[in-house]
């Protein structure tokens, strides 16, 4: 089911909160498209220096200092993979996707509001909000299921690594198992992994411009 709506300040400024817009045609669609595909090649060109290439992907990873909480950043994961990789049978066009923008903010080290923007395999950009992460791991991890809370700066330490890889193993299956068939659902409902306009695609693309980014 959709996550709960969070407050203002848990988002970016272009988003006031959750919503699902509706009516985006499909001449809207190709234009966000195109606006979109332009903002992940500049955006690695920018950055060039820091774009990891593994695994047939470009990826770049940086972060904003956010305004008036000195605790809190935005961290922005960026990947495009290369044209040519045959599509998996068992994805729809919204699951296969080609390029991503991830936004999640991060306080006290700890990771709060996370969504993405995504290509799918049919050119359509859609939006996944995935909630809180920090309040639903807790939980998850209170009733003795999910992945293993760790802070980041854990990570930095060889048992805090470890625990988060020896972890990873064990919750793969529980990701394909449910988290996929969950979004799908909720797509197919309207509720999420929906496609986004021209406006906000405007707005995630002044956003990711300004200065103030560096890799992470």
């Amino acid at each position: 089911m959709p996550h709960e709506t969070s407050p203002s300040d848990e988002l970016p400024p272009f988003m006031a909160s959750h919503n699902v817009q509706t009516g985006v045609d499909d001449a809207e669609k190709g234009a966000v498209g195109a606006k979109f595909d332009s903002l992940v090649s500049d955006t690695l060109l920018n950055y060039v220096a820091p774009v990891r290439h593994l695994h047939g992907k470009d990826k770049l990873s940086l972060r904003r200092p956010i305004e008036g909480q000195p605790d809190a950043f935005w961290e922005v994961s960026i990947w495009t993979k290369a044209a040519g990789e045959a599509p998996r049978d068992n994805l729809e066009s919204a699951e296969e996707v080609t390029a991503e923008i991830g936004i999640q903010k991060v306080v006290g080290m700890l990771g709060r509001e996370d969504f993405t923007y995504r290509r799918g395999s049919d050119g359509v950009i859609r939006r996944v909000d995935h909630g809180d992460q920090f309040a639903m791991k807790s939980k998850d991890s209170a009733q003795g299921r999910g992945i293993l809370l760790v802070n980041r700066l854990e990570l930095f330490t060889k048992e805090g690594t470890q625990a988060v890889l020896d972890d990873i193993d064990s919750n793969l299956a529980n990701i394909e198992s449910n988290s996929r068939p969950n979004l799908r659902l909720e797509r197919e409902m309207g509720l999420n992994d929906q496609p986004i306009g021209i406006t906000e695609m405007e707005k995630l693309d002044e956003f990711m411009r300004q200065s103030g980014f560096e890799a992470g």
